[in-house]
């Protein structure tokens, strides 16, 4: 038997035993113990067995993926278990006498084997007189049957055979084969949304910059309606992806890229935009773009295989500055964003901390959030004397949102004589000075960005503007300090481009969030009903429910998916698993994508940047663990980077 699918070699042919007991639809299969073979029988290969179907007349043969290898000298039987029992002279003269048969190339005993345990793939290769054909297995494997290596032609036909490749990306390759690539349809991949779940270590970012980088370089270059103009928003927590993807800052290729500083008022970020202010020319060799770039690369993450780049990541970074794409989101409407600083202050005290002083503070937030009449920067100020125990005098009438809502006397709700009793607990006093705290840090946000530039600040409106209407490829890369603004203006953002898209049946350009470190955005903890938090949580809900019509698409990773509220995970398609050493987590990954635990189980081998990928849509192969090992995104960066410095922009 002869295929460009299925090898031939006769080293590599094996006869299926069956089922084995007790396991989830399990073949064993014993092949030839031979040193070449076991180096080509790896877990993750493709198996061809002969089943029960016919084709043309033709044998046809049921796919299978071996997840367990492992050489076997049946003379002391498959495990130490019933050796251990005998008389341990005779137990270590016949384990020493296996030893040295199966340390030989081709072993003259015929107990020598490899053993294998394989899983259907629901595929099988059947025979035509122009060659094989991929189809659906509606047979099954053949007990007694011969089970036969697949070739790289043949396995890279089965694991992309529904692939579309007008709109493919194929960012890894098995890690039992290196030389076949593992495709994914970029579609699906944004639209039905992707989770990465690994432990510390594993390359969790990697992977995920790996796959942001294929699909903006895909879309760059498409000009198909569902894949083109591809807007890519990553809530980088820690710092960590502008050098994952500082290729794409250095050769944009078509991708418009931006930093976006969600806190413009913190001491790092106040100190880059001062020195931007004092640039007396645009060119990158300006003195104020190198000094502001060294202040932002320090609190960026940068890989230790990247180290040695540092000065070219500098001049990359300071290139990025002088040409204007370090930007600085303003948030909402100034009441709104007041509000909602303060309401995040208070949702921290649980309500029986607070007592009945909870609901004078929730009703100040909420009259600030309702005026009509934008609240000033002198208002911010008074208030802040308010909530911190300052005296109240006339200036105070100027807070005309408090003024109209708690009229005619709100000006004794303040301090003390805001609660009942003779005083406001400690915890009330502690809530009203970080109040105050806040509103202090809102002043100096806001007079920060009046002194900006207008080309540099980005609006919500501005936001809307770039995501839902802008025709180019775009990235951003969202930088925040604070968990609760990151949220914030994730929920704010997701939001509004959801319900205009909605209201105007818009679905033109696919719009993806990355959530990294997603246990800080999509807890199930519900806390208080108004917290960040929870708005966050309902953002991602919404968008991997509902936001496929839409082209809207969300990716998260963590390392701790039990946190991970199962409404979101449900509704993921594709997931890639490295090790999870925690059960609860492994058990989480199980019960939300459908799978056995037994499954995820076999993750706890892999490598790190080795992952199992499993997807009902993205892969050719739907429901069947494919491991893989993905193109490390650092090796790709030094590719672009090893040339001598120069301007990126």
């Amino acid at each position: 038997m002869s295929s460009s699918y299925i090898s031939d070699d006769r080293k590599l042919t094996g006869i299926n035993f069956g089922l084995l007991k007790g396991t989830e639809e399990t073949y064993l299969a014993v092949f030839p113990f031979t040193a070449d073979g076991l180096k080509s029988l790896r877990p993750g290969c493709l198996l061809a067995c002969e089943n029960l179907d016919k084709s043309e007349g033709r044998v046809c043969y049921s796919v299978l993926e071996a997840v367990k290898v492992i050489p076997v000298h049946y003379a002391i039987g498959p495990n130490a278990d019933r050796l251990e029992n005998e008389y341990i002279g005779f137990a270590t003269e016949a384990a020493s006498q296996v030893g040295r048969e199966l340390g030989q190339d081709e072993p003259s005993e015929e107990t020598a084997r490899i053993r294998m345990e394989a899983i259907p793939t629901d595929l099988m290769l059947a025979p035509k007189q122009t060659g094989m054909s991929v189809l659906s297995d509606d047979s099954y494997p053949r007990p007694g049957g011969q089970i036969y290596l697949v070739s790289n032609n043949g396995t890279e036909a089965v694991i992309n055979k529904a692939v579309n490749p007008t709109r493919a990306i194929s960012p890894a390759c098995l890690t039992a084969n290196s030389s076949v690539r593992v495709s994914l349809d970029i579609r699906e991949l944004v639209r039905t949304h992707f989770g990465v779940f690994g432990f510390t270590k594993s390359g969790k970012s990697n992977l995920v910059a790996t796959l942001l980088d294929g699909l903006l370089r895909a879309s760059a270059g498409s000009s198909q309606g569902q894949t083109r103009s591809m807007k890519v928003v990553v809530l980088d927590y820690m710092s960590e992806y502008f050098t994952l993807l500082a290729d794409i800052f250095r050769e944009p290729q078509g991708v418009e890229s931006s930093l976006l500083l969600l806190e413009p008022e913190s001491n790092d970020s106040s100190q880059i935009l001062q020195l931007l202010q004092q640039r007396t020319t645009s060119a990158a060799s300006n003195p104020s773009f190198q000094q502001a770039a060294e202040i932002l690369l320090t609190r960026m993450v940068i890989p230790d295989e990247l180290e040695d780049l540092r000065p070219r990541l500098l001049e990359t970074l300071t290139g990025v500055l002088s040409s204007g794409g370090l930007k600085v989101y303003s948030g909402p409407r100034v009441n709104l964003d007041v509000a909602d600083e303060l309401r995040s202050v208070a949702s921290e005290y649980p309500p029986e901390w607070l007592g009945l002083a909870r609901d004078v503070i929730l009703a100040w937030n909420d009259a600030i959030e309702n005026s009509p009449q934008e609240i000033t920067i002198d208002d911010m100020r008074v208030l802040a004397r308010v909530f911190g125990g300052w005296a109240v005098d006339g200036r105070i009438r100027r807070v005309r949102a408090i003024e109209e809502a708690l009229a005619p006397d709100w000006n004794t709700r303040v301090g003390e004589e805001a609660f009942p009793g003779r005083s406001a607990s400690n915890a009330a006093k502690e809530c009203l000075r970080r109040m105050s705290q806040t509103l202090t840090a809102l002043v100096r946000k806001y007079e920060l960005l009046g002194r900006l530039p207008r080309s540099i600040v980005v609006s919500e409106s501005d936001m809307m503007t770039m995501l839902n209407r802008n025709p180019s490829v775009q990235l951003v890369l969202a930088l925040g300090e604070r968990a609760d603004r990151m949220q914030r203006f994730f929920s704010r953002v997701a939001n509004q481009i959801y319900e205009e898209r909605r209201r105007q049946a818009q679905s033109n350009f696919p719009v993806f969030f990355a959530v990294d470190e997603a246990d800080e955005f999509l807890t199930q903890e519900e806390r208080e009903t108004n917290t960040s938090l929870l708005r966050s949580r309902r953002t991602a809900e919404l968008i991997a429910r509902r936001g496929r019509k839409l082209n809207l698409g969300i990716g998260i990773a963590t390392q701790r998916v039990s946190y991970i509220d199962t409404r979101v995970l449900g509704q993921i398609h594709t997931y890639f698993v490295s090790k999870l050493p925690r059960k609860s987590d492994r058990d989480r990954v199980a019960e939300a994508y459908g799978m056995s635990e037994e499954k995820v189980a076999k993750t706890l081998s892999l490598r790190p940047g080795e992952w199992m990928a499993i997807s009902h849509s993205a892969l050719g192969v739907s429901g069947v663990p494919i491991m893989t090992r993905f193109d490390d995104s650092a090796e790709r960066v030094r590719r672009v980077f090893q040339g001598p410095l120069q301007s990126s922009r």
